[in-house]
């Protein structure tokens, strides 16, 4: 006989015993609208999430108030593992739904973890470097503000477009020279 969840995750033993005897809904949402899954992506273990969704039948597509699904969560805290198997299932390397009406990519490259890893899965996918948030805004201006170097490099070497003008009607370039961002605005001129 298998192993119950609550038995495979004793991390998580509570809630898999509320979820196995019926106590608590499996997709329920708490008071911001997180799902167990919301909660689950925050952490490096896929094996959690693989069993909550394939047999709990979580559902991948809830958003929280902040208009995020799990892998945003995902993506936000570099969980590689967790965000490629979410990725097969949503199927989509856009997947703009979301408040913000951005791609993927543009959390990817915001997140605080910003993984090449994820970006690469995302570009391998079909991902559009240069695709625009509901505002105009590519991917590049967000890694900008982060000044993560390494991601802005992996952009710039993928394809981003440096010239592009932004809702702002500037260049990359114009904003890091306004920024006196001088190793940005070498690592751009590069890229022009």
């Amino acid at each position: 006989m298998s192993k119950s969840l609550a038995e495979r995750f004793p991390e998580y033993k509570a809630v898999f015993e509320s979820f196995e005897s019926g106590e608590y809904q499996v997709n329920a949402l708490d008071s911001k609208g997180n799902s167990f899954l919301h909660e689950i992506c925050r952490h490096e273990d896929v094996n959690i999430v693989k069993a909550y969704i394939e047999e709990l039948q979580g559902e991948v597509h809830q958003h929280n108030e902040d208009g995020l699904a799990g892998i945003h969560i995902a993506i936000r805290y570099g969980n590689t593992d967790t965000f490629k198997y979410l990725l097969a299932i949503i199927n989509d390397p856009v997947y703009s739904h979301n408040a913000y009406q951005a791609p993927l990519l543009h959390f990817a490259v915001q997140a605080d973890t910003a993984s090449i890893e994820i970006l690469q899965t995302l570009l391998d996918k079909g991902a559009d470097l240069n695709a625009q948030d509901k505002h105009g805004w590519p991917a590049l201006p967000f890694a900008m503000e982060r000044g993560d170097m390494n991601t802005l490099e992996f952009l710039l070497k993928s394809g981003a477009k440096a010239g592009h003008v932004n809702p702002n009607e500037l260049t990359a370039l114009e904003m890091a020279e306004k920024q006196n961002a001088s190793e940005l605005i070498a690592l751009l001129k590069r890229y022009l």
